[in-house]
């Protein structure tokens, strides 16, 4: 809980210096009916819902998902737009609960419908098939998602507006909370099995992977492992959703697992997980801003390369780099590429 405390006071204080140099939500305004369709990861779903908020005038909350699946969610509310009012990342008190879309859809119109996250590889599917127009994902595309596009007749051009971590998860009883990258090789590797070794308990390391598809997947495979072969078996365990980890891992001690910063530290709220650090370094906002974490990652914004210069897409793309559209960026909770 004091890190999650001490992020958000770094991410306050960054937005707080932004906004005092004068850098507010800048000239760019969007109507609901003309803001492009825009999908997705899962952890970058608080950005894009609050990025179309900001630029259609729109009011935002947080709600959680489901009492099984507690992940919070942004989402588009009727309530007044109050341009003053800033995003709270501070965790939400209020009992699970799902958006109101009757509600949502009768005043808000399309816009609910243009900003829909899929997760990472469909979004990249939507693009091939023309059905988004930009995507906010945690990573840049594969060379299979890349050639669907090609095969829609474009390349899929993805530029970095902030920066991420990918962050590993244990049981916030489990003694050992640091481990170096190479302990994790050799643990998702199968040569190291007991958390004896890393001085904790005497008991099996339970390593929980993504499914193959999925951005974490797909991370943890080329930013962690390099080629290097993950360990198979029947008794794999593999975990079908973004929450899936935090689920496994909140019931289960001997757990370790894998996602990305501003989800586990904004979106999941399970205080019975935590994460190690790697090499010694904390992912916290602080070392993911100086490099010193050693898996830093970026946020993408990607589309394909035959988007009209002037459309609404574009005009968004380029906002997010500006630092109007940076300052969002901030206020969303994440790292921003240009402070």
């Amino acid at each position: 809980m004091l890190n999650r405390a001490a992020a958000i006071g770094a991410v306050t204080g960054t937005l707080a210096v932004l906004l005092l140099a004068g850098r507010v939500w800048g000239d760019l305004q969007l109507t609901r009916e003309e803001y492009p369709v825009v999908d997705g990861s899962t952890s970058t779903q608080p950005l894009g819902v609050l990025a179309a908020g900001r630029l259609t005038r729109t009011s935002v909350e947080w709600r959680a998902t489901s009492h099984f699946d507690p992940t919070r969610l942004l989402t588009f509310t009727p309530a007044q737009y109050d341009a003053s009012r800033r995003l709270s990342l501070a965790p939400t008190p209020s009992a699970p609960r799902g958006p109101d879309l009757g509600a949502a859809l009768s005043s808000i119109g399309r816009l609910v419908e243009r900003v829909r996250h899929t997760g990472t590889n469909q979004s990249y599917a939507r693009l091939a098939t023309r059905d988004a127009e930009l995507v906010l994902t945690a990573r840049e595309p594969t060379p299979a998602e890349r050639e669907a596009v090609r095969r829609g007749g474009a390349d899929v051009v993805a530029r970095p507006i902030a920066r991420d971590a990918f962050v590993f998860l244990r049981h916030a009883s489990n003694p050992v909370t640091a481990v170096t990258l190479e302990q994790v090789r050799d643990i998702y590797g199968g040569a190291l099995t007991s958390w004896r070794a890393l001085g904790g308990a005497d008991r099996p390391i339970v390593a929980y992977q993504r499914d193959p598809t999925s951005g974490s997947q797909v991370e943890m495979e080329q930013l962690v492992m390099r080629g290097r072969p993950m360990r198979e078996g029947p008794d794999i365990r593999i975990t079908m959703a973004m929450f899936g980890p935090f689920n496994a891992i909140r019931h289960d001690p001997t757990g370790i697992g894998y996602s990305y910063h501003y989800y586990e530290r904004f979106m999941s709220v399970v205080p019975e997980v935590a994460t190690l650090a790697i090499d010694g370094v904390p992912p916290e906002p602080a070392t993911i801003a100086a490099g010193r974490y050693p898996l830093v990652t970026f946020v993408y914004v990607a589309h394909r390369s035959d988007l009209r210069a002037d459309s609404a897409a574009a005009r968004l793309r380029d906002w997010l780099l500006t630092p109007a559209g940076q300052a969002v960026i901030a206020e969303s909770g994440y790292v921003p590429l240009r402070p």
